[in-house]
């Protein structure tokens, strides 16, 4: 399941895990996703995830929304990119690091004969 990682700013680290249907992400205490980042706008963006393709929404910020550097105000989501609001920089994770393939073989190690 993907989902959105602070790396930097405040409250890095934290992370939210996207689900079905739409998540706000702003510094609102109703967001789906609250950032606790002044220069943010109450609903700044929303992630929406539909038929496999995750999208980014500007929300009419005032600061505005960056991927990977540019100003968007919609934007369809690959793994790894970077979403600057405010003083956030967030990463977007749409593959399990740890999980590696869903059903790809784990490498079995040789054991050493004994000699």
């Amino acid at each position: 399941m993907p989902k959105l990682v602070i790396q930097l700013g405040p409250g890095a680290g934290r992370d939210h895990m996207l689900g079905v249907g739409a998540c706000m992400i702003g510094r609102d205490p109703s967001a789906d996703f609250v950032l606790d980042d002044p220069v943010t706008s109450r609903q700044h963006f929303i992630v929406r995830g539909a038929g496999g393709t995750w999208t980014l929404e500007d929300q009419g910020s005032t600061n505005g929304t960056q991927l990977n550097g540019e100003r968007v105000t919609r934007a369809a989501l690959a793994d790894g990119d970077q979403i600057r609001v405010g003083n956030t920089v967030l990463r977007y994770v749409q593959k399990d690091l740890f999980g590696g393939a869903q059903g790809a073989p784990v490498p079995q190690r040789r054991r050493r004969r004994a000699r």
